[in-house]
Formats: structure tokens, sequence, C-alpha cells
């Protein structure tokens, strides 16, 4: 595909997205842009996880995103396999990540999140193939089941002592995991935690855990 052929599928991708926001009952002007869009996706209801027009932004032409201030939520599924999201920031008022929202971002490498979420939710970083690090904030309190798993490039992390649940499967698969410091308070470690992690070195159960 050369210069042009993109710049048009790009432009028509926009024309796609801006009618099928309306449509959605969300207003929006003719002279948004591409992170504008992705602010009006945040707004409606279920995100942008269906296979329709929203999808095309998130999968084509999104590289970089800072979720605007007055959200509080991101609703599930709202980045799913968004294939070109190389980086995502969540401010400060943002909390709660919804189920898969970040699931399949292959080229994911660079996530913030900020000291005021208190729940991840299951999937939300699911086969993020590419992420090799990711700060829990302490105001986590939930991770829920396969949040990590299948991040394949994630080498280490630390569960803060802020959560008090963890499900199941959270990093299954994530194969290149080698590390991990477990300060959560939850007093065992779920089924299928580490499934998969053949590279696991350290467990560090800081946080008292006393059972598998």
């Amino acid at each position: 595909m050369n210069i042009t052929e993109n710049i048009q599928r790009i432009q028509q991708a926009k024309i796609d997205i801006r009618n099928a926001i309306i449509q959605k009952g969300v207003s929006v002007s003719d002279t948004l842009t591409i992170d504008n869009f992705a602010d009006k996706i945040l707004q409606i209801e279920g995100g942008g996880g269906g296979e329709d027009n929203l999808e095309k932004l998130l999968k084509n032409t999104l590289n970089s995103y800072t979720v605007p201030n007055g959200i509080t939520s991101i609703k599930p599924y709202t980045f799913y396999s968004a294939t070109t999201l190389a980086s995502v920031t969540i401010p400060y008022g943002v909390t709660h990540i919804g189920e898969g929202a970040f699931r399949y971002c292959s080229v994911l490498t660079s996530v913030t999140i900020s000291n005021s979420v208190k729940g991840i939710d299951s999937y939300v970083f699911n086969n993020c193939t590419s992420l090799t690090s990711i700060t829990i904030p302490n105001s986590v309190t939930s991770i829920s089941p396969y949040a990590f798993g299948y991040c394949t490039s994630l080498i280490s992390v630390t569960i803060p002592n802020s959560v008090v649940y963890i499900g199941n499967g959270v990093f299954n698969y994530s194969t290149s995991l080698a590390s991990v410091t477990w300060n959560s308070t939850q007093q065992y470690i779920p089924s299928s935690t580490f499934a998969g992690c053949s590279k696991l070195r350290v467990l560090d159960l800081s946080g008292g855990a006393t059972r598998v």
C-alpha cells in the first residue's frame, strides 16, 4: 500500500468512525483529531470492542493515547485488538479498567497507570505480547482472572500490599516472567496463576501468602 492509498484509507476510516459515533448518540464536530475520536469512543456504551467502524480507528491509526480528564472508568474492550497502540497513559481520576480493555494490543510497550485505579478486570492486558514491564500502583485492590495472561515479554512484576484479591491465572503463560514480588495480603496463590511461566525463578512472598 503506497502513501496516497494509506492516507485515503485513514481519511475514510475517520469518516466512517464519525458517522458511527453520531449514530450512537454522541455529539461530534467536523474537526476532531484522532485523539478526540478516541475520547468519544470512551463515552460510548460498551467501548469500541465490536467489529464495527469504530474499531478501524483503534486498529489502524492510534499509536499513543492519554485518557482524558473526567473519565472515571475505561469500559470493557474499549481498546481491544488496537494493534498499532504502543503507549497509553491512564491519569488520576480513573478508578476502574474494564474487562479486556487492552487485550490483544500486540505492540503495547508502555502503560502508565495512576494511583487512583482500584480495579483491574479480567483479561485487561491479556495477550499484550510486547509489554515488558508494568507498575501496579498502591491504589489497586483487586486484579481479576487472566488480567496479564500471555504477556509473553513481561519480565518482572510487583504486586503491592494494597491488593486483597487476585483471581485465577493472572500471569498464566507469560513465558518470559522471571521475577515476582508478591506483597498482596491475599494468603494464597490462586490456581494456574503462574501456569506456563517456564522462566520464573524468583517468587518473593513478602505479603505472607502461605499456600497455593
